[in-house]
């Protein structure tokens, strides 16, 4: 399985295939504003129905709401349910981020 990922990966680097189909990427859907899914994730961080911190493999991603509760857990995909107001990706050995 790993050869066969580093093989995708190198094809995904040449822009042979799409980036979306790496299968080291986190992929983030919003649907407004109410619920977040999440696939190839690395775990829960922090969690609580106001704040929800999810590992990425480059980073971590930080979700800030109320009412917010874990709707789905799998070991490569999460969904969270509730009112979201702001969602922080923040990469990993870098100061920055993004907000989305």
């Amino acid at each position: 399985m790993n050869q066969w990922s580093d093989r995708l990966r190198g094809l995904v680097r040449e822009n042979f295939i799409a980036e979306d189909l790496d299968p080291h990427l986190p992929r983030i859907e919003l649907i407004g504003g109410r619920r977040v899914n999440i696939e190839n994730h690395r775990g829960i961080i922090e969690y609580s129905d106001i704040e929800m911190r999810v590992a990425l493999s480059d980073g971590e991603l930080d979700i800030t709401g109320h009412d917010m509760e874990l709707r789905a857990l799998t070991l490569t995909e999460l969904t969270i349910a509730g009112v979201i107001d702001a969602i922080a990706y923040r990469r990993q050995g870098s100061g920055g981020g993004g907000s989305i």
